[in-house]
């Protein structure tokens, strides 16, 4: 969706625009994503680790 926005506000400029628009969306969905895989990772090694502790006592 973003980048059909992206095209429909440069479509009367320099192709230039119009690739910047392309890498900004992907760069940033890409940023996004490894974030979020990031924090569901940490969160989850967060709960196994309660989970050993609790299991031990």
């Amino acid at each position: 969706m973003s980048l059909f926005i992206g095209s429909l506000a440069f479509e009367q400029l320099d192709v230039c625009y119009l690739n910047s628009v392309k890498i900004g969306v992907l760069s940033g969905s890409i940023l996004s994503a490894l974030l979020g895989f990031y924090i569901i990772f940490k969160s989850t090694i967060k709960q196994s680790v309660k989970e050993v502790r609790y299991e031990m006592a």
